[in-house]
């Protein structure tokens, strides 16, 4: 059994070509463990291929339909078209390794995986990602999710207690997330949690492959004062109606060293979005259009640094 991926070299040759339908019992691979391996396999010009394959693992079932083209033994390509269901997201962090990194690991996260894959991969002979070169598009839902002892969240406990910090839970969410220019490129998405005292937050973000990310969060909190505001020295509020306010924070840095701040910049984007929503109002009822109506707005003395 090979214990590191300079153990291995991937090398097809010219001449060998063959189509076969698959039907495997077991297969091991370091550590992955896959069942019921079904579907067709073929290799030609050092190009091997599957339109349908089929397995159990890591506690759900996967099914792949791609390439790995090997004519250039060097930089080895992987194309493939990839469904997940029902996948336990510590088992895959474990099987791979936690993906070559340790700021999220298989210990933080829990939770079922539903997702669909469109990657390119590239390897070098003896099958190392070369993750400059990674591409992916990915869509995925999350379900009865955990993020347990991460140290960014623990790090908010100045708004939420620690002891609900460190074992976040959610039901579910969903996004699209994009990899490319050796970069993880993350939408916002809004995430119902369990927490007592902020039931739902917002994340956005980007992370690199060299582990530098920067990180946007938006947190509602009950409606503060504006001295209680001021007490709280730390990050910026801004009151979006009688019962709550939100908070605008970016995590940015490497996992070493990382900064938690106050995102200035998200709250000046929404009050200028806001301006122009007041503006357009303005204008409909000069122009006699029916008003629609109303939500609760903000305004400017309703926001603070502190």
């Amino acid at each position: 059994k090979a214990q590191t991926s300079t153990d291995y070299t991937l090398d097809f040759s010219p001449g060998l070509s063959f189509r076969l339908q698959s039907d495997i019992d077991r297969l091991v691979f370091r550590r992955l463990i896959a069942r019921k391996v079904k579907g067709d396999i073929g290799l030609q010009n050092q190009v091997l291929s599957t339109d349908n394959l089929q397995l159990l693992s890591l506690g759900g079932n996967i099914s792949i339909k791609g390439s790995v083209d090997a004519r250039n033994s060097n930089l080895i390509k992987a194309t493939t078209i990839s469904k997940l269901n029902n996948i336990y997201i510590d088992s895959a962090m474990y099987v791979f390794e936690d993906f070559n990194q340790d700021f999220l690991q298989q210990k933080h996260l829990r939770g079922q995986l539903q997702a669909a894959i469109v990657s390119d991969i590239f390897f070098d002979k003896n099958l190392t990602p070369q993750q400059k070169l990674l591409e992916a598009d990915i869509t995925a839902t999350i379900k009865n999710g955990q993020l347990i002892k991460f140290a960014p969240m623990e790090q908010l406990s100045k708004f939420v207690k620690k002891d609900e910090l460190s074992n976040l839970r959610f039901a579910e969410l969903t996004n699209h997330i994009q990899i490319y220019d050796n970069t993880i490129h993350i939408p916002e998405m809004d995430i119902a949690t369990n927490l007592s005292t902020v039931p739902s937050l917002s994340f956005a973000g980007t992370h690199t492959l060299e582990q530098v990310f920067d990180y946007k969060v938006r947190i509602p909190l009950p409606r503060l004062s504006k001295q209680k505001a001021a007490d709280a020295k730390f990050g910026t509020v801004e009151q979006e109606n009688v019962g709550t306010a939100n908070l605008f924070l970016t995590i940015k840095g490497t996992p070493e060293n990382f900064k938690i701040a106050y995102d200035k910049e998200r709250v000046k984007d929404k009050i200028k979005a806001d301006l122009q929503k007041e503006k357009q109002e303005l204008k409909d009822a000069l122009s006699g259009k029916e008003k629609p109506e109303k939500e609760p707005e903000l305004n400017e003395e309703e926001y603070f640094d502190f």
